[in-house]
């Protein structure tokens, strides 16, 4: 049963824009991952819920936040590149108003 549930559960997650990633224990289904928007980060839930055997889903799916305007700047130097950005996103997951490491 653990590994129908397993397949099941990866392959309904396969499709996600961000690379969501899940892990079966026995029944349990645990998710992990970003989505775009709060209804991309329901729908795998709702369809994984529905995976028969699975006992219960646990999700740590975080929904990225819309950053309007967003900047993003690259830096070419001698050593490499280097990026930064802002924006509310960009605040969210730093901490810090904008970078340029």
């Amino acid at each position: 049963m653990q590994s129908e549930v397993t397949s099941k559960a990866a392959e309904l997650v396969s499709k996600s824009v961000h690379g969501i990633s899940s892990s079966v224990s026995g029944r349990d289904i645990t998710v992990a991952g970003l989505a775009n928007s709060e209804s991309e980060k329901t729908a795998p839930l709702g369809a994984l819920n529905g995976v028969t055997g699975r006992r219960v889903v646990v999700g740590d799916i975080t929904a990225l936040l819309s950053a309007s305007p967003y900047t993003t700047t690259l830096t070419k130097t001698v050593a490499g590149i280097s990026g930064g950005g802002q924006g509310q996103a960009f605040r969210r997951f730093t901490g810090r108003e904008d970078s340029h490491a």
